[in-house]
């Protein structure tokens, strides 16, 4: 006997083959415990799931690059800053 996927896509290929199965073998699988028609849907349930996780760390990566661009910039400034400390001091109150 096989072993139960492990990896995502495997379980969602094998999931499609079930239900496959169920619904052109009938004859075998008169009364399964879960019937093609509600594993098609958690099948699209769980589809619809990995869409949403993969566009929403699409979005979270894009926004992490951005921040640090925007880190990266923010600690270049403070550099040329400190740079110019070594020919006039900087102060906090007005002069």
């Amino acid at each position: 006997m096989a072993n139960f996927p492990r990896a995502e896509s495997k379980i969602q290929h094998l999931a499609h083959e079930i239900v496959a199965g169920l619904e052109i073998h009938t004859d075998l699988y008169p009364s399964p415990p879960v019937s093609a028609k509600d594993l098609d849907k958690v099948l699209a349930a769980y589809t619809d799931a990995a869409d949403a996780a993969t566009e929403l760390q699409a979005k979270a990566e894009h926004a992490t690059a951005t921040k640090d661009e925007a880190l990266q910039t923010l600690m270049d400034d403070m550099k040329m800053v400190r740079g110019m400390r070594r020919t006039r001091p900087i102060t906090t109150t007005p002069a």
